[in-house]
């Protein structure tokens, strides 16, 4: 209902001096106000025949009798029923009269829940013994209605936008608690809207927001939500499914996976789950049981439109990690932006909190279709966690101005490490394992599976469903982390300080290009340029250091240093020891060993495989750590006898604290096993990283 307006002011032009623009009387002007006025009246009731009552329960309770048409008013919120025929069932109340009533919208163009004489609290937990409103909100919705709600209601089902709009006071004074495991609300169709108010459970709905419908060709788009606090879900406090559009501004997600006292009740429950195009600006996910945010997309990569951005907000909390992202689609990289995040607190609940010995890394990007892109994050505090940034089987992270990098003493363990790139864990498959991310990946007879995403959560039962499950066999190979630079680092809020840390990293070996890569760093100097073996120690003692000139079989300044393993039953390394000068103490440094195998025999090292690390030790000068490895990698092989592989390269970073000798080990079999194989080590080179603690290492040309 619509007042009247004023548009122009007439009266004030007879005041303008003759010639003034102002003073014409235009017709566009008289148009204007003829359509308020038109509208206006079209939207008044008419009160030729209106009663009206003081509470919408004294209207319900009344005998009187209306005709249809007529309009019936509530002075306690202002609420407005049309009387609709005798033979209407689309109705939305009846009186004591048997009257039956159509609820209009308010000035706003909403209708208030109140006024469908439902019950609405005046707190949450008022609301948890309350009736169940659901039926009645739903009636609104698939009419076209939207709905606004001032107060606390209780909802026992599903409730489903279908493409309109609930609007609540604020998410202190309006909200839903949901009651039952399948309660919640659900935004589908074109434009649905939610504003200001709390979903709530006591960790009973399963799924408090779902957004989209998950089928491919019923797209939703254009939903959005803002000043939501969502919170205490038994396994999803949001899920965003496949094939929707949506969007999200400051909204806090809370809480999923009981929890009781100390103790985890539900583990493995992520708060927010997303498996579509969208973005979340300013808002909080913390809490869960399991990861704090998920990430997928569907597993064919049949829809072109997933990206994902993060921006501003902070992502806390979880038990078992911070970020998840998983796509095991090759065909293109799906970009996942964070930008401005605060990440902080891995391997805890909440406050007050439940520590979790099962924490992994705080940020994973997992499969050759995950690429993580981090910007301007403010703080990375990792609590329990090992390790900020995993990047696994091809997935990408990409992190520019790296945060300061903040880790805790923790019963005196000394466990924070900056990245490492590795394989996904696996566990053997099983009856009973319950599958809670599309991370879980499973050994079934030799063959690695990773969960179809659209299908999580589920339990395996004794025989394994195919259908359930995608082979990841191909894409088994460490990822790939590209940093700006070496993060500033505290120890107990200590800058400058590593007591809490392992190592820097801890990354794989991989052929053809290094499974880290920071874009800012310097060229210190080649330690082995495969040209002599002078000062070049190896083991076994028996087996022997030579040059080769054989084309293919170095990359880079016509040879390569050969080494014949000579079958003797023990590690296989080379080492060389190196001086580090007074100038690069403090400095971050990093080596990098570019090396292949020729084979010999028809089999590759003993079994098919070797075990191949990168090592740095203290010998007459003093480093952190001072005495750490990269991950001990498998490469395995089968290029036949007298053929060389491809080049592989291994990295790892230490920084020194006084000048002196230091010794590098490329163990290119750490297993105590027979091989035949030689080395062929092309380069061993330092570099010197840009990074807060030691600044960039500027070399005069």
């Amino acid at each position: 209902m619509t007042d009247y307006t004023k548009t122009t002011d007439f009266a004030i032009k007879d005041t303008l001096t003759s010639g003034d623009t102002n003073k014409v009387i235009k017709g566009a002007e008289f148009d204007v106000e003829f359509n308020n006025i038109a509208t206006a009246i079209a939207t008044k009731v008419d009160q030729t025949n209106t009663k009206n009552f003081d509470t919408t329960a004294n209207l319900i309770a009344s005998t009187g009798s209306y005709s249809e048409g007529d309009y019936l008013t509530v002075s306690d919120g202002g609420y407005t029923y049309k009387v609709a025929s005798s033979g209407a069932t689309n109705n939305h109340l009846v009186t004591a009269g048997s009257v039956k009533l159509y609820v209009l919208p308010d000035q706003h163009g909403f209708v208030p829940l109140r006024a469908m004489n439902v019950t609405v609290s005046d707190t949450m937990t008022a609301a948890e013994s309350a009736d169940n409103v659901a039926t009645e909100l739903q009636l609104l919705l698939n009419e076209g209605y939207d709905v606004s709600i001032s107060g606390f209601v209780h909802i026992s089902a599903n409730v489903d936008t279908n493409g309109r709009q609930i609007v609540g006071t604020g998410k202190r004074t309006s909200g839903f608690f949901c009651s039952t495991a399948a309660s919640g609300i659900t935004m589908t169709d074109q434009g649905s809207e939610l504003h200001n108010f709390t979903i709530e459970s006591d960790y009973t709905a399963e799924v408090l927001l779902t957004v989209g419908t998950g089928v491919q060709g019923n797209t939703s788009n254009d939903l959005t939500c803002s000043n939501l606090l969502v919170q205490n879900a038994a396994v999803r406090c949001l899920l965003v499914k496949e094939y929707s559009n949506w969007g999200a501004v400051e909204c806090t997600f809370k809480r999923s996976g009981n929890r009781t006292g100390s103790a985890i009740t539900d583990s493995s429950r992520a708060t927010a789950e997303i498996r579509s195009v969208g973005y979340m600006t300013d808002c909080n996910i913390t809490g869960a049981t399991g990861w704090s945010l998920l990430l997928s997309y569907p597993q064919d990569g049949s829809w072109e439109e997933n990206k994902f951005i993060f921006q501003g907000g902070r992502i806390h909390t979880g038990a078992e990690g911070l970020v998840r992202f998983v796509s095991y689609y090759p065909n293109g990289r799906q970009p996942c932006i964070f930008d401005g995040v605060l990440w902080e607190n891995p391997g805890v609940t909440g406050n007050p909190g439940v520590s979790y010995s099962g924490v992994q890394e705080a940020i994973q990007a997992i499969g050759p279709g995950a690429e993580i892109q981090i910007i301007n994050s403010r703080k990375a505090t990792m609590r329990r966690a090992t390790v900020f940034l995993s990047a696994q089987d091809q997935g990408v992270i990409k992190i520019d101005k790296v945060p300061p990098l903040k880790a805790q003493l923790l019963g005196g363990s000394a466990q924070c490490k900056f990245a490492n790139t590795i394989l996904a864990r696996t566990v053997t498959f099983a009856s009973g394992i319950y599958v809670s991310d599309p991370g879980v990946l499973v050994d079934n007879g030799g063959t690695i599976y990773a969960p179809d995403p659209a299908l999580i959560p589920f339990t395996t039962t004794a025989s394994f469903d195919s259908n359930q499950w995608v082979a990841v066999d191909n894409y088994r190979e460490p990822g790939t982390i590209v940093a700006d630079s070496f993060p500033e680092v505290a120890s107990d809020g200590t800058i400058d300080d590593y007591s809490a840390f392992s190592e820097l990293i801890e990354v794989s070996t991989k052929k053809k290009q290094p499974t880290i890569t920071f874009l800012n760093k310097t060229f210190v100097r080649s330690l082995l340029d495969g040209t002599s073996t002078t000062s070049v120690n190896k083991n076994p003692s028996g087996s022997t250091l030579s040059l080769t000139t054989t084309s293919g079989e170095y990359l880079t300044n016509g040879s390569a240093i050969e080494v014949d393993t000579a079958s003797t039953t023990a590690t296989a390394n080379i080492n060389y020891t190196f001086d580090v000068e007074e100038d690069l103490v403090g400095r971050t440094l990093m080596l990098v060993a570019v090396f292949a195998y020729k084979q010999v025999g028809a089999t590759f090292g003993s079994d098919g495989n070797v075990k191949a690390t990168l090592r740095i030790q203290e010998v007459g000068g003093t480093c952190f750590p001072d005495d750490s490895r990269s991950e001990n990698t498998t490469i395995e092989e089968s290029v036949g006898d007298g053929n060389v592989t491809g080049f592989y390269r291994a990295v790892h970073m230490f920084q020194p604290i006084t000048s002196g000798t230091f010794k590098a080990t490329l163990l290119y079999d750490s297993r105590n096993v027979s091989r035949d194989d030689h080395l062929l080590l092309d380069s061993l080179d330092l570099w010197a990283v840009k990074s807060s603690q030691g600044g960039e290492y500027l070399v005069s040309q």
